[in-house]
């Protein structure tokens, strides 16, 4: 069965304004409000917490096939620990290593599906060394 959207564009043009409609068929229409958010994962707590690494941890989310994490030094994300921006990670924890001794770190976390990805989730601080 062939569906159809209608589109209709206005434009002006000096003080005339012009309408166009313009009917596409389609084999397959779909609303987008049909597909289903991919939700956030929690942040948990780091794990394993040493002189010069951590293991960031979150919880599993249905229907997502990897995550993506990012470390950073600054809790607003602006630069980010080399080698840990948008890693794609295919579990519910990464060890992230190569780190500084008495460094404070930020860790956050999305859900990565066929459609797209979450919104980040909470971020968790890390503190190493002076804890």
């Amino acid at each position: 069965m062939l569906d159809s959207i209608k589109l209709i564009m206005t434009r002006s043009i000096g003080s005339t304004i012009a309408t166009t409609s313009l009917i596409v068929l389609c084999f397959t229409c779909f609303s987008l409000s049909a597909i289903a958010a991919l939700q956030a994962p929690t942040a948990s707590p780091a794990t394993n917490i040493k002189n010069d690494s951590f293991t960031a941890n979150w919880t599993s989310v249905a229907g997502a096939t990897s995550y993506r994490l990012d470390v950073s030094k600054d809790v607003k994300f602006v630069t980010f620990v080399p080698g840990y921006s948008n890693v794609d990670v295919g579990g519910t924890s990464l060890l992230v290593k190569g780190l500084s001794c008495n460094d404070k770190y930020y860790y956050r976390v999305r859900s990565v599906d066929s459609n797209g990805q979450s919104e980040y989730s909470a971020i968790v601080t890390v503190q190493l060394c002076n804890r």
